[in-house]
């Protein structure tokens, strides 16, 4: 009986042991998944906070938008549609996050994030542009914000336009490489709020923009600068007062420059592709079509291996990124000029 007992006792034992080997691993475990589940109820929380964030000011900037009136001296329909574009921008974005409100979360937290990554710089520039809408007392300012192209670059550019009299001291020299025809946009920050003639060189500089790429790119020198073009054009009368650039630009730029030149009015496409297969650079000069409302100038710089002009347009990188039918641009040109070491 007494060993009976005895062997009772010593089976007892590693049922114990066993008992306290669980108890050993249950309690890290369960605190492991106490402090997991609290990591993660607080990384919720953080991630609704920023969602909530990320919308109160979303809604606070169509609010601010759709409250603003038209100036006195701003055309209402033009207005409109810039206050309209201001309000419909990112509004996609933010419409995909209603769907997802109560559902997973992180999906949700990484929707608002995308939405508010990709818009706030469009957002701001509207914001900014909205706040300046007085200063903007020509409708030309208006059209050229509307316009299709480049539309994120023309907006942060006139954006900035309450700090145009700061933006005036333009570099001496182009910092783009001379090895090819530099690619120009006449409103650059660089000088797009440079004056020129009764304007600025961002709404009527193509024409000395033009003449910085091929000049620049000839002579090979990088002193050869927008600004320094319209300077020299203002000394020597190029430039009328409600019309823009003089046709006699091109060629009294050109013997400015020591650059051999010729023109033509009406040129055909095989005018066109004649200039470009002898090596030439052309400035056109454009009447309303692809590229303008009223008159324009652009640089071609060649012909691709399918025939294609390709060009750069002092007003639209987006344009520039293409490349033309020669027969398209002879169908709006008014006049050519060739250039040539």
């Amino acid at each position: 009986m007494h060993n009976k007992n005895i062997n009772i006792k010593k089976r007892k034992k590693p049922r114990i042991r066993i008992g306290r080997l669980l108890l050993v691993i249950l309690i890290p475990v369960c605190l492991i998944a106490g402090i997991s589940s609290f990591y993660l109820w607080k990384i919720n929380q953080e991630r609704t906070e920023e969602i909530e964030t990320i919308m109160a000011a979303r809604n606070a900037y169509e609010k601010e938008i759709a409250q603003t009136v038209c100036p006195d001296n701003a055309p209402q329909d033009l207005f409109e549609q810039i206050k309209a574009n201001a309000l419909a921008c990112g509004k996609s974005d933010y419409e995909k996050l209603a769907s997802f409100e109560g559902k997973d979360i992180r999906n949700y937290h990484d929707l608002a994030l995308a939405a508010k990554e990709k818009n706030e710089t469009m957002e701001s520039c509207y914001r900014k542009i909205m706040k300046n809408m007085p200063l903007y007392d020509n409708e030309n300012y208006f059209k050229f914000m509307l316009k299709e192209n480049d539309t994120r670059q023309r907006l942060q550019f006139m954006s900035r336009f309450d700090q145009k009299e700061q933006m005036t001291d333009a570099p001496a020299a182009l910092s783009e490489s001379l090895d090819e025809v530099p690619a120009l946009i006449q409103w650059d920050d660089r000088w797009g709020y440079v004056p020129y003639g009764d304007w600025y060189i961002a709404f009527a500089g193509c024409g000395p923009t033009s003449i910085s790429m091929i000049a620049s790119y000839l002579k090979q020198d990088a002193s050869i600068t927008p600004v320094a073009v319209a300077s020299r054009a203002m000394e020597l009368d190029q430039y009328e007062n409600g019309a823009g650039t003089k046709w006699s630009f091109y060629t009294v730029m050109a013997d400015e420059y020591g650059l051999n030149h010729d023109e033509m009015y009406d040129p055909s496409a095989e005018d066109i592709v004649r200039s470009l297969q002898q090596g030439n650079l052309i400035i056109l000069s454009l009447r309303p079509g692809d590229f303008t409302a009223t008159g324009h100038f652009i640089v071609l710089t060649g012909l691709d291996e399918n025939g294609q002009v390709t060009i750069h347009d002092p007003n639209s990188m987006e344009n520039s990124n293409k490349t033309w039918d020669p027969q398209r641009l002879a169908s709006q040109a008014a006049a050519m000029w060739s250039f040539w070491k």
